[in-house]
């Protein structure tokens, strides 16, 4: 039985419910309930103005409990707010104004994930490259440019844990938007500003390399199970990231040898290295339940997160 009790103001409104009893402790404010730890003992009725007793009327202050309502129940005092912030625990007001790098870090990877599928799901012809998508128009043009612009305005406010970390996320960050600001020569089509577009796609990629490897540093340093299954991720997309950029530079210094054998061989190999990076943030933001600890693990919903 719960009594809630409005103290904003001098004479005190009581209003009773029916809950099930639980222990509930919270920091005392105006507004107030009582709660009843008893299975069906009420308190007794109170007389408000001489008139009709009962409950619901506005009283004079709070009154105590019957001799019989005493002998069998336990009172707390906590505040109304509480039973409204318990059930919005999960949309519960930011303890920090900035976006934690953890959020930032699952965001970038399910984007890097979904780039690759996305553009070539939604293009009307085989594309030959993911920037190839630029030039399809309609929804794989608009997830191109806008999945990068994405990327670049995350890695912008990503500054990591060291100073040559934040200042390559920056370079990274206008790396991103120089491949979706300056298309590629693509077939018939020429780039608009030659080299701009392959020399920021190889900046970007070099630069998620070093994140590998950043962050494969910092879980070889922790030791336990779990980091070190999650050090073995972030050499095994650090070098498919590496692996990627060898690959593309051989067919593009080679003249499109290797696109002669497989015509879709630089989408594939760009396919290749968004989905390590996207992997390796992904794993970098503890939320994945398998290769964290609970006491590590991140919920960007979750108001008391682990440092």
């Amino acid at each position: 039985m719960v009594e809630v009790v409005d103290g904003s103001d001098k004479n005190q409104q009581h209003r009773f419910f029916s809950v099930p009893p639980r222990k509930l402790t919270f920091p005392h404010r105006l507004g107030s309930i009582r709660l009843y730890l008893a299975r069906s003992t009420l308190p007794e009725k109170t007389q408000t103005d001489g008139s009709n007793p009962g409950f619901g009327a506005r009283a004079a202050g709070p009154q105590p409990l019957g001799p019989t309502a005493a002998s069998s129940c336990q009172m707390m005092r906590v505040p109304k707010q509480a039973l409204r912030e318990e059930a919005h625990m999960m949309l519960a007001a930011p303890k920090r104004q900035e976006v934690d790098h953890r959020t930032i870090k699952l965001i970038v990877g399910m984007v890097a994930l979904s780039l690759a599928t996305l553009t070539s799901a939604f293009a009307a012809t085989a594309i030959a490259s993911v920037s190839a998508s630029y030039y399809e128009g309609g929804w794989s043009q608009s997830i191109f440019i806008g999945f990068l612009f994405a990327i670049a305005a995350f890695l912008l406010a990503y500054n990591g844990f060291t100073k040559t970390e934040m200042i390559l996320s920056k370079v990274a960050s206008l790396a991103a938007l120089g491949v979706a600001l300056f298309p590629c020569e693509c077939g018939t089509h020429p780039a608009l500003v030659p080299y701009v577009h392959g020399a920021s796609a190889a900046v970007m990629f070099m630069i998620l390399a070093y994140f590998c490897y950043a962050f494969y540093k910092r879980a070889r340093k922790k030791g336990y199970p779990q980091a070190k299954f999650r050090a073995a991720v972030y050499v095994g997309c650090g070098a498919a990231i590496v692996l990627s950029i060898v690959s593309l530079s051989f067919d593009h210094f080679s003249h499109g040898a290797l696109v002669q054998s497989i015509p879709r061989f630089v989408f594939y190999s760009e396919s290749v290295g968004l989905i390590a990076f996207g992997i390796s943030w992904l794993t970098a933001s503890r939320t994945l339940p398998l290769i964290t600890r609970e006491a590590e693990r991140f919920s960007p919903l979750r108001a008391n997160n682990p440092s």
